[in-house]
């Protein structure tokens, strides 16, 4: 077996948590210079629905202390990739409303994905994913933190982390990803690891472990996503009796059509640990065709049989028959749980929002309530009170089939932001459209946001600069099977909407719209091209295969839209524009295809001026262009992996990520090179107040920015956790800069200079 040792270490001690305490405390403060300000949500307040409730962000796993029943322990992700909230903390767990304290905010990275969270023996292990990805170890309840084994986890994504409870210097960690991949054991509390997958398994992915507590030295582990030539047909679930020596494949029943494909999710029951679950998904799992089996052993592992599939109860986002009920195809939304009180009785999902229990070890499913949408994971408190955690958040429930479920959100303040839109009249007015929270939310000067009834889970606000009344969403509908929203909209089409009244009742104002022309999906990036002109904010732009311009004449008059010209490239979806010059004429587009397009003509003619070698691929996301100069121009773009558990042998596709240039596209200059390599960049933002413009990056772990056209990136994290930044909006006469980060909510600072 591979030996891997790697004793790089780092200590982050002190003040660590007074820092981050203070981030998330008392009231937001109007920004100060050069020093980020954290403004929420903490949590998101549903006014909106009868019974109004808290929300929070995506919640992965919840740990509780075995000594202590008012200490719980969470980590959160943003569902398989870079980005997380953290480790939090909370001391009162027991209370209606519990206080939160984020635990690693300056730690490289704030990804905690799966169940990569554990306690044992008084010691608390994380496993972060990268870029800076690295094991987290406290012995002192997360007051103070070592980040272990950065050189080897640098780039690694995680599954799950267990720790020996005879010995919690002993720990297993499953890791995924292309760089490092496989089972891993540290005997040294985390500091030296060895990759003690047998070779015989194939060089997969390791997604998940679980320990048997009363015998330490039996373990389960998942592999999956073998290439061929290391084995892919020996991914499966493994047993060892040695601690990871010696390997036995588990025989599991086969079922016709199905193979083993990306990702395999154990749960061992407590107090029983001869009974282990596993939830597999196939081979050719997609979200057009979910392939999604369970089984289960009573005997450990000498025999599996296949669970039944629960059936999804209408309405619901899969289709389904008589004899393929719907599932989840999302490996990140993977539901299994096991009572501390019986084995039998366990938990599951169907296709969402279907939550289910089998008090039979899956025989038959009864569905529970529906009222918490997008499940990711249960676990138990130390009360043995069912805890579930999902894309909403953390709720409880002591007795699932007869009590609703209670929020226990807090003041978590981990939100998974996609845009933002700053009001340049009121900083106290922030619209967002935040993931899984099936509307758009609002700040208007507390912590505790709302809802609006308008917008989405994915989309963007756009706020008129010189009359704030008037407010815009662009974004996706599909039919509300839940949630805030009031008035679903109309099911797989783009939607824009329009209020005159700061966001509080709004209009439909698709007049003209070929709905056939838009991408109609629930992703983000054809939604961000929507912009107001710079030089007319009446006058509203958007892009779809083609162009498409409408005028707000007034409060009452409804928008009438107009395609413009052609189709910079048929077929595919714009994802970025920006209008230069006074009359108009001139348009900058990005298209899916990893193309960008210029017209001088108001799109009667394109031209491509994508920059070259390295551009094949990448999505822009933002086009900033100078108001003095419409020659000068910056975009960003990213390179994301379908599914980063997939093993191809490559590592992270960052080439090419902000360009340049001072000719409207006929050359360009690649301008990233100080920014750190391993670092996606998503978001940009530019200031042009200055004699050279300053930029701003929102990268995999924080802000840059450069004050000389890219020859130099510096920081500017100050206060700010490092996490994914996914949009910025400047307002550049006041030098108010907002950070929409992924997963741990909305951040406002004043830019240098200012």
């Amino acid at each position: 077996m591979a030996d891997i040792r790697v004793a790089a270490r780092v200590f982050v001690v002190g003040a660590l948590l007074a820092m981050t305490i203070g981030a998330c405390g008392g009231s937001s403060s109007g920004p100060q210079p050069h020093s980020w300000t954290f403004l929420g949500p903490a949590p998101v307040f549903d006014s909106l629905s009868g019974t109004p409730i808290r929300f929070s962000g995506r919640i992965d796993v919840a740990v509780p202390d075995p000594s202590n029943h008012n200490v719980m322990y969470v980590g959160g992700s943003g569902g398989g990739d870079t980005a997380g909230s953290g480790v939090w903390k909370t001391t009162n767990w027991e209370d209606a409303n519990p206080t939160w304290q984020p635990l690693t905010d300056k730690l490289p990275s704030l990804s905690i994905f799966g169940k990569s969270l554990a306690l044992g023996g008084g010691v608390l292990y994380g496993a972060a994913q990268g870029p800076n990805g690295g094991i987290l170890r406290s012995t002192d309840g997360g007051m103070s933190w070592e980040y272990l084994a950065q050189v080897l986890f640098a780039n690694a994504l995680f599954g799950a982390i267990a720790v020996n409870p005879a010995d919690p210097d002993l720990v297993y960690a499953a890791v995924g990803g292309n760089t490092v991949h496989g089972l891993f054991r540290s005997s040294d509390g985390g500091v030296n690891w060895v990759n003690i997958t047998e070779h015989s398994i194939g060089l997969g992915a390791a997604s998940d472990v679980v320990i048997d507590p009363d015998a330490p030295a039996v373990i389960y582990t998942g592999v999956v996503n073998g290439t061929p030539e290391s084995g892919a047909t020996h991914g499966g679930i493994y047993k060892s009796t040695d601690g990871g020596d010696s390997w036995t494949r588990m025989s599991l029943p086969a079922v016709e059509g199905f193979e083993i494909g990306s990702f395999i999710a154990l749960r061992m029951a407590p107090f029983h640990p001869d009974y282990v679950y596993a939830a597999v998904f196939g081979s050719q799992n997609s979200a057009q065709s979910p392939q999604l089996q369970r089984f289960r052993t009573a005997d450990a592992g000498a025999n599996w049989r296949r669970l039944t599939l629960p059936e999804a109860l209408p309405p619901n986002f899969c289709s389904q028959t008589e004899a393929t009920p719907a599932q989840d195809f999302r490996y990140w939304h993977v539901v299994l749980g096991v009572s501390p009180a019986d084995p039998n009785l366990i938990y599951a999902n169907a296709c969402e929002p279907n939550f289910v229990m089998s008090t039979d070890g899956g025989g038959t499913w009864t569905h529970l309530s529906r009222d918490v949408d997008d499940v990711v994971n249960v676990f138990f408190d130390d009360s043995d009170n069912l805890v579930l955690v999902g894309d909403r958040g953390i709720h409880s429930n002591s007795d699932p089939p007869s009590m609703p479920f209670a929020s226990k959100q807090g003041n978590l303040g981990n939100f998974l932001i996609h845009t933002l839109a700053l009001d340049p009249l009121n900083p106290s007015i922030i619209d967002a459209v935040s993931q899984d929270q099936l509307s758009g939310i609002q700040y208007t000067g507390s912590m505790t946001w709302n809802y609006l009834p308008a917008g989405e889970e994915v989309g963007r606000f756009r706020i008129n600069p010189t009359n704030d009344s008037q407010v815009y969403v662009w974004g996706y509908g599909r039919n509300e099977v839940s949630g805030p929203t009031p008035t679903p909209k109309p099911a797989n089409q783009t939607f824009l909407d329009r209020s005159g009244d700061k966001g509080q009742t709004w209009t439909d104002q698709t007049d003209g719209l070929n709905q056939e022309d838009f991408a109609n999906r629930d992703d983000q990036e054809p939604y961000n091209a929507f912009i107001l002109d710079p030089a007319n904010p009446a006058h509203l732009v958007l892009g779809g295969q083609h162009v498409w311009q409408a005028t707000d004449i007034g409060p009452g008059q409804p928008l009438t839209w107009n395609e413009i010209g052609t189709a910079p490239s048929p077929g595919s979806q714009i994802t970025a524009i920006a209008v230069a010059g006074t009359a108009a004429q001139t348009i900058y587009v990005a298209t899916e295809d990893g193309r960008v397009f210029v017209t001088s003509d108001g799109a009667a003619t394109w031209a491509d001026i994508s920059p070259q070698p390295d551009f094949t691929g990448a999505t822009t996301t933002a086009i900033v262009v100078d108001p003095n100069n419409p020659s000068q121009v910056f975009i960003n773009t990213v390179i994301i992996p379908a599914n980063p558990w997939e093993l191809d042998g490559s590592g992270p596709p960052l080439s090419g990520r902000i360009w340049m240039t001072t000719s409207s596209g006929v050359s360009w200059t690649n301008i990233d090179a100080g920014l750190p390599s391993n670092f996606r960049v998503y978001s940009l933002a530019a200031d042009f107040t200055a004699a050279t413009p300053r930029l701003f990056a929102g990268t995999d772990r924080g802000v840059f920015w450069s004050a000389d056209l890219g020859t130099h990136w510096t920081t500017l994290n100050s206060g700010l956790p490092n996490v994914m930044v996914n949009d910025l909006e400047l307002l550049p006469d006041s030098g108010i800069l907002a950070a929409g980060t992924f997963g741990r909510g909305v951040w406002r600072t004043v830019i240098p200079g200012h």
